[in-house]
């Protein structure tokens, strides 16, 4: 139905692409995004408009690059009229930013359905501001996209706690590596999660070479098989080396003498969020919530 995508739509304020759409129960990444994507052009086409684009189309990006909001029509549809809000257009937006922030509202909008989401919310004292991605139940989230661990405990750690926050009040940081592709769908982690040996990838990965190389002809199905496996590979090395450095962001933090209390959760498991794969400031799993 058009109004489940309506409405999650209406969940991300800031707007939403195809891709963040996707279909969590889907069994591949590539079919994830086939009811967004059809759902997005039949709102387009409607005689009054469901939805409108939010900023210029990236021929590089089809689907993930093209954030979309829900128009005065679009809300009426979905019986949301009294939350509607116009949203302006965005000018050379962040995208892998904007795209990582719609994933995380959707993720806790799916968890916790009954709390609302405050966007850019923010935080004021005598000292100045900080406006988080977004505020729910007294969480404050931050998507962090960093080269160095360092970058995120200098920019957003230490001037949280010049702050005085709510009683109650948690930080929960949702950290990668700027190099880490946010676009993947859950469906493409669980696979790097659930491969237990990149050895037949690595040999695909030679073999594909070899062809190349020798410019050899091959059926197009042994083709696509190759080519994704050095696809796989690749987004594997990113995956690891994020990992690799938010350990180093989980280190740093224990050795530091913190007032408020944090949560950091790799993005790759935003996607799957629940009241276990956090870390709180000693390094431990934790509650969230």
């Amino acid at each position: 139905m058009l109004t489940d995508t309506l409405n999650k739509i209406m969940d991300c304020p800031g707007g939403a692409t195809i891709n963040n759409l996707y279909s969590p129960d889907a069994k591949l990444a590539e079919g994830s995004i086939i009811k967004s994507r059809n759902d997005i052009a039949k709102c387009l086409k409607a005689k009054l408009p469901l939805v409108k684009a939010l900023n210029e189309p990236d021929d590089m990006k089809p689907y993930q690059g093209v954030f979309y909001s829900v128009t005065h029509a679009g809300a009426k549809k979905c019986g949301r009229l009294d939350e509607y809000k116009t949203v302006g257009l965005k000018v050379n937006p962040d995208i892998e930013h904007e795209s990582g922030v719609a994933d995380l509202m959707l993720a806790c909008k799916r968890f916790w359905p009954d709390k609302p989401v405050f966007h850019k919310w923010e935080i004021r004292n005598g000292k100045g501001k900080i406006e988080t991605d977004f505020m729910q139940d007294n969480i404050f989230f931050e998507f962090e996209r960093k080269t160095y661990p360092s970058q995120t405990i200098i920019s957003k750690i230490k001037k949280y706690e010049r702050f005085n926050l709510p009683k109650g009040s948690k930080v929960a940081f949702v950290w990668c590596h700027v190099k880490y592709d946010v676009f993947m769908r859950s469906q493409t982690i669980k696979e790097l999660k659930s491969t237990p040996d990149w050895t037949l990838h690595e040999e695909n990965d030679k073999v594909l070479s070899d062809i190349q190389k020798s410019k050899l002809p091959v059926d197009k199905k042994t083709e696509k098989e190759l080519k994704r496996s050095r696809w796989l590979i690749a987004k594997n090395k990113r995956y690891k080396e994020s990992l690799r450095q938010f350990e180093i962001l989980i280190d740093s933090v224990k050795k530091m003498n913190l007032c408020h209390d944090y949560r950091f959760i790799h993005a790759s498991d935003s996607y799957i969020l629940d009241q276990k794969v956090a870390r709180d400031n000693s390094g431990k799993g934790c509650f969230i919530k």
